[in-house]
């Protein structure tokens, strides 16, 4: 379980780097202000779809923990990042790498208390309270029938 969280977050870094280049780039090479605008736009776009692409994972690693591992909030930072504002900034790559490790570190908070250390038992029972409460529900009918069998019989 911990090499999908490990994953997740190894996409997350690799976004944050790309950003940090795309940024760098831009900045480093803008000539004129139209070229410049039009470059932004385009960041912001591919962002937002690398933030949706985060989301899907986030809500596939909730699937395979059968429960709300990890909460899209967790993205806020990222998703509240203003790429206008980002290359007016001086400290860009230092705004970008405070929003990186705090939502690095909120991820790997909630993981170590809601998920690691929770007993096995626990997480188990919470993880297919579904089926059990099938399983019960379901030899509670099989019960009543059989004895509405034998009542009639």
């Amino acid at each position: 379980m911990g090499r999908l969280k490990d994953s997740f977050l190894s996409q997350l870094k690799s976004d944050f780097e790309w950003l940090n280049k795309k940024v760098k780039h831009t900045i480093d090479n803008k000539v004129e202000t139209t070229k410049y605008q039009a470059s932004t736009l385009q960041i912001e776009e591919i962002v937002a779809s690398k933030i949706a692409q985060l989301e899907e994972k986030i809500e596939h690693l909730n699937l395979i923990y059968k429960r709300k591992a990890f909460d899209p909030a967790m993205l806020s930072e990222f998703y509240s990042l203003n790429i206008f504002d980002l290359m007016k900034a001086d400290d860009y790559e230092r705004r970008l790498n405070i929003i990186e490790t705090s939502i690095v570190t909120k991820i790997n908070t909630y993981y170590t208390h809601n998920l690691y250390l929770n007993s096995n038992i626990q997480n188990f029972c919470k993880a297919y309270k579904e089926e059990f409460l099938g399983a019960i529900f379901g030899s509670i009918l099989i019960l009543i029938w059989t004895l509405i069998f034998i009542v009639w019989l």
